[in-house]
């Protein structure tokens, strides 16, 4: 047998094999290559290569695709996804493929065999190191008193009609609370309900990144009233399936699905448990939400990178926290909507729409903009504002209204509220100047970029976090995506690093005239 195919746990000094590899793939199956996931759509021979064997497959990181499926004009199978396939030798599958395991191999794999005598795992001639049960005892116990399970991207996989690892796994785990199997060849619901169902404590479940595609128009009698967190990002799902997500888990708190294909999903009739207090639905192809979005009592959702114009038609008088940046969003307006349309609206997040990319406005006016168009908020893109701050930034509002170079319907209860706050005559003034009382925290920091022959000067806030300072910077050097490090000196020769990217600028001492140095650790925009 092929070494580079061998996985050999030891027991009592003798070699028991696990799972050995031999051809026998099908087209829907679930492979792992070097670490990277993927879906066979195909095998056989194509033109380009004559009398060989290959896969045509779909990988779940669409950046390693090459096309749809069509190669040379010829379609051999279609990806959901576009340029997200490819072809693969079969010599090279038998190179590079990581046998599949199950969940009870897995699990001794990571956490230790039954043995203590011989603890090594062997992939072909590698070996793995292993904790042997005497080791795991004394810090678990042993596996009945295991509270979680950590198994990512272990190429796990199981099939509806084998129960055979269920009744192992059963008796192994019965404690378990915490469990993560994100990033595996699970594909079938049915199975990974099954599984679930070993662990009747379970409170939390990540099944990211699993192609769970299979077992959804089924009838299940599974319903797991202890789970709490429920993780299905990446999974391909469609809006059609949310039904059963809510029905199979009905006292979730919060789930995540992000990542998937979701869309269409103001039509939808869906029902999520009074108890789910958090959502996050980014990435998908959402347009609008529900239209009985008003009887969920989510407090934090995340609807970010999705097709969310100033059309958006949302009401709650449960939201805390919204996430609606990396959109489509135009119109200030929607402002005025949300702030009536949502009266416990505390956190927002609106960065990186279309309304901000004029450069008519700078960051901290935009930023004043938003914070005083709502009654209730106290943070906006990741930024704690104060009542000091909520005063300077209501003031420049009123000023620009007066003086119209903001367009505000002045019919509403917002600005009613505003001019008697403030004791603002309505008719339009211009005794408001553009000076410095109306920003008088704003800072002017310099940043002295390497490889960049001149510093770059920025106006910041004092509350601004590290995180979006930096965010800033990659916007003002047009950088793209990449990883910062920023540095503050502390005397003339010696610089310390700035690691905590959730404080704000006026914790760390940072003051107006202030030079922060910066370095590009690694650039991803290629």
């Amino acid at each position: 047998m092929c070494k580079r195919h061998r996985l050999v746990l030891k027991h009592n000094e003798k070699q028991h094999r696990l799972c050995s590899y031999e051809m026998s793939h099908e087209v829907g199956e679930r492979i792992q290559i070097k670490g990277e996931l993927c879906t066979i759509l195909f095998i056989g021979e194509i033109e380009k290569w004559p009398s060989t064997i290959c896969y045509g497959v779909e990988w779940d990181n669409p950046d390693r695709g090459k096309h749809s499926g069509t190669l040379d004009g010829k379609e051999y199978f279609k990806t959901s996804i576009p340029n997200s396939g490819s072809f693969i030798k079969e010599t090279k599958i038998k190179r590079d493929l990581t046998p599949s395991l199950t969940f009870s191999q897995a699990l001794h794999h990571k956490y230790g065999s039954v043995s203590s005598e011989d603890d090594n795992l062997y992939m072909g001639s590698k070996k793995i190191e292993s904790l042997g049960f005497e080791k795991l005892d004394s810090r678990n116990n042993n596996f009945k008193t295991l509270e979680t399970i950590s198994l990512p991207n272990c190429a796990i996989t199981g099939s509806s009609s084998d129960n055979t690892d269920l009744d192992t796994v059963r008796k192994l785990c019965p404690t378990i609370k915490r469990l993560d199997l994100s990033y595996n060849l699970y594909d079938d619901i049915e199975y990974v309900c099954k599984l679930i169902n070993c662990f009747p404590q379970l409170e939390s479940l990540n099944l990211s990144g699993n192609r769970l595609l299979k077992g959804w128009g089924k009838k299940y009698s599974f319903c797991f009233k202890s789970v709490k967190s429920v993780s299905l990002a990446s999974c391909n799902l469609h809006t059609k399936i949310m039904s059963s997500v809510f029905t199979i888990f009905p006292n979730i708190e919060s789930i995540d699905l992000s990542r998937n294909m979701l869309q269409d999903i103001d039509t939808a009739e869906w029902s999520p448990p009074i108890t789910l207090k958090e959502m996050n639905i980014s990435e998908n192809e959402i347009t609008a939400l529900p239209t009985n979005f008003c009887t969920w009592n989510i407090q934090r959702l995340d609807i970010s990178r999705n097709e969310i114009s100033e059309r958006l038609t949302i009401s709650s008088n449960c939201l805390k926290a919204l996430d609606i940046s990396h959109n489509m969003i135009e119109s200030y307006e929607l402002f005025d909507y949300l702030n009536t349309s949502l009266p416990a609206l505390q956190s927002l997040r609106v960065d990186d729409n279309p309304l901000f990319s004029s450069e008519e406005k700078t960051e901290n006016e935009q930023l004043y903009e938003i914070l005083a168009r709502f009654e209730n908020l106290t943070v906006v893109n990741g930024s704690i504002f104060n009542d000091d701050d909520r005063k300077e930034a209501e003031l420049y509002f009123i000023s620009k209204i007066l003086k119209g170079k903001i367009p505000y319907n002045t019919t509403l209860r917002r600005w009613i509220c505003l001019t008697r706050n403030y004791k603002i005559q309505t008719q339009p003034k211009t005794t408001f100047e553009d000076s410095a009382w109306i920003f008088p925290n704003i800072l002017t920091i310099k940043i002295d970029t390497e490889g960049i022959k001149n510093p770059i000067s920025l106006s910041v806030l004092p509350n601004y976090t590290i995180r979006y300072l930096k965010g800033l910077i990659k916007r003002k050097l047009n950088l793209g995506i990449c990883i910062l490090k920023l540095y503050y000196a502390i005397s003339s020769d010696l610089r310390e690093e700035i690691i905590t990217d959730f404080s704000t600028i006026d914790t760390l001492g940072i003051k107006s005239g202030n030079t922060i140095y910066m370095t590009i650790l690694k650039n991803e925009n290629k």
